[in-house]
């Protein structure tokens, strides 16, 4: 899920010790085609906020009406830095070819800086067919994952002598 070096390895043979070549490991992010039978993204109404300032992060899942899911896991992003106020139930509609789940977080930013949220990973099982060694089709299940962008967000200081943040009304009447 993110590039590595693996190390050089020791290989003892007789006395001798010999070492493997050290290996890096680039992963790039996946690119999603247009026309993808499985699209997962995240959206964020802001890009920057106080810190407590309640934000919104949308989870959205698109499935195409012609592709087979015969099994999924959704493993959620990682949240590390963020309260979570609120979570409300997938909501599905129809989009185009597409039908549309949509998850919206509600949160909250607990420290100033920059603070990520993770890529959120759909992992979907659908049906393949293989031929065997007689020509004969064989059924089988292959899993393949999806992931999402993920989100910077930059938490500000709060001003000093503030200690609320939001959107406030105030109204006054007069008897």
């Amino acid at each position: 899920q993110k590039s590595c070096k693996i190390e050089p390895i020791d290989v003892r043979i007789g006395n001798q010790v010999h070492k493997t070549k050290p290996i890096s490991i680039e992963v790039k992010p996946a690119s999603a085609a247009k026309d993808a039978d499985f699209i997962l993204t995240l959206e964020s109404n802001k890009k920057e906020v106080f810190v407590g300032e309640p934000f919104e992060v949308t989870l959205l899942f698109k499935q195409k009406r012609s592709a087979e899911a015969v099994d999924s896991k959704f493993i959620a992003p990682v949240l590390k830095g963020f309260w979570i106020k609120e979570e409300n139930k997938p909501k599905r509609h129809q989009e185009g070819n597409y039908t549309v789940t949509k998850i919206t977080y509600i949160m909250a930013a607990q420290r100033t800086g920059t603070l990520n949220v993770e890529k959120a990973q759909m992992r979907i099982a659908s049906r393949s067919n293989t031929r065997d060694s007689w020509g004969s089709w064989i059924p089988q299940i292959k899993w393949r994952s999806y992931f999402s962008n993920d989100l910077s967000i930059n938490v500000k200081r709060l001003p000093a002598s503030v200690d609320l943040v939001g959107d406030f009304k105030i109204s006054a009447t007069v008897d």
